[in-house]
Protein backbone atom coordinates (compact mmCIF):
# COMPACT_ATOMS: atom_id res chain seq x y z
CA UNK A 1 0.00 0.00 0.00
CA UNK A 2 1.19 3.50 -0.86
CA UNK A 3 2.52 5.32 2.23
CA UNK A 4 0.15 8.22 1.49
CA UNK A 5 -2.78 5.85 1.68
CA UNK A 6 -1.52 4.50 5.01
CA UNK A 7 -1.38 8.01 6.45
CA UNK A 8 -4.80 8.90 5.01
CA UNK A 9 -6.26 5.69 6.44
CA UNK A 10 -4.80 6.47 9.85
CA UNK A 11 -5.90 10.13 9.93
CA UNK A 12 -9.11 10.10 7.86
CA UNK A 13 -10.30 6.50 7.96
CA UNK A 14 -10.39 3.50 5.68
CA UNK A 15 -13.31 4.72 3.55
CA UNK A 16 -11.46 7.95 2.78
CA UNK A 17 -8.35 5.96 1.83
CA UNK A 18 -10.41 3.88 -0.62
CA UNK A 19 -12.01 7.03 -2.05
CA UNK A 20 -8.60 8.70 -2.45
CA UNK A 21 -7.13 5.61 -4.11
CA UNK A 22 -9.92 5.69 -6.71
CA UNK A 23 -10.25 9.46 -7.12
CA UNK A 24 -6.63 10.63 -6.96
CA UNK A 25 -4.57 7.89 -8.56
CA UNK A 26 -2.46 10.36 -10.56
CA UNK A 27 -1.68 12.49 -7.50
CA UNK A 28 -0.76 9.38 -5.53
CA UNK A 29 2.01 8.67 -8.03
CA UNK A 30 3.94 11.52 -6.37
CA UNK A 31 4.82 10.45 -2.87
CA UNK A 32 3.56 12.76 -0.11
CA UNK A 33 1.64 15.21 -2.29
CA UNK A 34 -1.92 14.06 -1.56
CA UNK A 35 -1.24 13.72 2.15
CA UNK A 36 0.19 17.25 2.27
CA UNK A 37 -2.81 18.67 0.40
CA UNK A 38 -5.32 16.94 2.68
CA UNK A 39 -3.53 17.94 5.86
CA UNK A 40 -3.16 21.53 4.64
CA UNK A 41 -6.87 21.98 3.92
CA UNK A 42 -8.69 19.49 6.17
CA UNK A 43 -8.25 18.64 9.82
CA UNK A 44 -7.83 14.90 10.37
CA UNK A 45 -11.25 13.38 10.98
CA UNK A 46 -12.54 9.86 10.46
CA UNK A 47 -15.90 11.44 9.57
CA UNK A 48 -14.72 13.54 6.64
CA UNK A 49 -15.65 11.01 3.97
CA UNK A 50 -19.02 10.26 5.58
CA UNK A 51 -19.77 14.00 5.69
CA UNK A 52 -18.80 14.36 2.02
CA UNK A 53 -20.98 11.41 1.14
CA UNK A 54 -23.93 12.60 3.21
CA UNK A 55 -23.84 16.07 1.63
CA UNK A 56 -23.15 14.62 -1.86
CA UNK A 57 -19.90 16.58 -2.12
CA UNK A 58 -17.54 13.91 -3.39
CA UNK A 59 -17.18 15.51 -6.84
CA UNK A 60 -16.75 19.00 -5.37
CA UNK A 61 -14.09 17.62 -3.02
CA UNK A 62 -12.33 15.88 -5.91
CA UNK A 63 -12.41 19.08 -7.99
CA UNK A 64 -11.07 21.12 -5.07
CA UNK A 65 -8.14 18.76 -4.48
CA UNK A 66 -7.25 18.68 -8.18
CA UNK A 67 -7.38 22.49 -8.36
CA UNK A 68 -5.01 22.72 -5.40
CA UNK A 69 -2.76 20.12 -7.02
CA UNK A 70 -2.74 22.08 -10.29
CA UNK A 71 -1.88 25.33 -8.46
CA UNK A 72 0.93 23.57 -6.62
CA UNK A 73 2.26 22.08 -9.86
CA UNK A 74 2.07 25.44 -11.61
CA UNK A 75 3.95 27.16 -8.79
CA UNK A 76 6.68 24.53 -8.96
CA UNK A 77 6.88 24.80 -12.74
CA UNK A 78 7.13 28.59 -12.60
CA UNK A 79 9.82 28.44 -9.94
CA UNK A 80 11.85 26.09 -12.18
CA UNK A 81 11.76 28.37 -15.23
CA UNK A 82 15.26 29.43 -16.17
CA UNK A 83 16.42 32.41 -18.15
CA UNK A 84 18.11 31.92 -21.53
CA UNK A 85 21.39 32.95 -19.89
CA UNK A 86 21.05 30.20 -17.25
CA UNK A 87 20.12 27.53 -19.78
CA UNK A 88 23.00 28.37 -22.09
CA UNK A 89 25.43 28.60 -19.18
CA UNK A 90 24.43 25.11 -18.02
CA UNK A 91 25.07 23.81 -21.55
CA UNK A 92 28.52 25.44 -21.56
CA UNK A 93 27.73 28.41 -23.81
CA UNK A 94 28.04 32.14 -23.36
CA UNK A 95 25.09 34.25 -24.45
CA UNK A 96 25.93 37.34 -26.43
CA UNK A 97 23.11 39.67 -27.40
CA UNK A 98 23.68 41.66 -30.55
CA UNK A 99 22.25 45.16 -30.29
CA UNK A 100 23.48 46.60 -33.54
CA UNK A 101 23.80 45.55 -37.17
CA UNK A 102 27.59 45.72 -36.89
CA UNK A 103 27.59 43.24 -34.00
CA UNK A 104 25.41 40.85 -35.99
CA UNK A 105 27.70 41.08 -39.00
CA UNK A 106 30.77 40.41 -36.81
CA UNK A 107 29.62 36.80 -36.31
CA UNK A 108 29.43 36.03 -40.03
CA UNK A 109 33.11 35.12 -40.11
CA UNK A 110 32.53 32.08 -37.87
CA UNK A 111 30.45 30.21 -40.45
CA UNK A 112 31.57 28.54 -43.66
CA UNK A 113 29.77 29.61 -46.81
CA UNK A 114 26.19 28.26 -46.92
CA UNK A 115 26.50 26.95 -43.36
CA UNK A 116 25.15 30.07 -41.69
CA UNK A 117 22.56 29.54 -38.98
CA UNK A 118 20.78 32.62 -40.26
CA UNK A 119 21.22 35.02 -43.10
CA UNK A 120 23.69 37.83 -42.71
CA UNK A 121 22.35 40.08 -45.46
CA UNK A 122 21.64 42.83 -42.98
CA UNK A 123 18.50 44.57 -41.88
CA UNK A 124 17.66 42.06 -39.15
CA UNK A 125 17.01 44.79 -36.59
CA UNK A 126 14.55 46.68 -38.81
CA UNK A 127 11.70 44.28 -37.96
CA UNK A 128 12.09 44.56 -34.21
CA UNK A 129 8.70 45.44 -32.69
CA UNK A 130 10.06 46.63 -29.35
CA UNK A 131 12.81 49.01 -28.44
CA UNK A 132 16.09 47.70 -27.12
CA UNK A 133 16.95 49.43 -23.89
Amino acid sequence: MNSDLKIIKKKYGEEMAHFCRDAFSTILEQEGVLTNLLLKWFEPSKFLYKDLQKEDLEMAFKDFIYKQFDKRSEEQTNSNIKTPQELLSEAGYNLYECKSEEEIQSFKKYYAPREELCTFRGGRLKNVMFSLQ
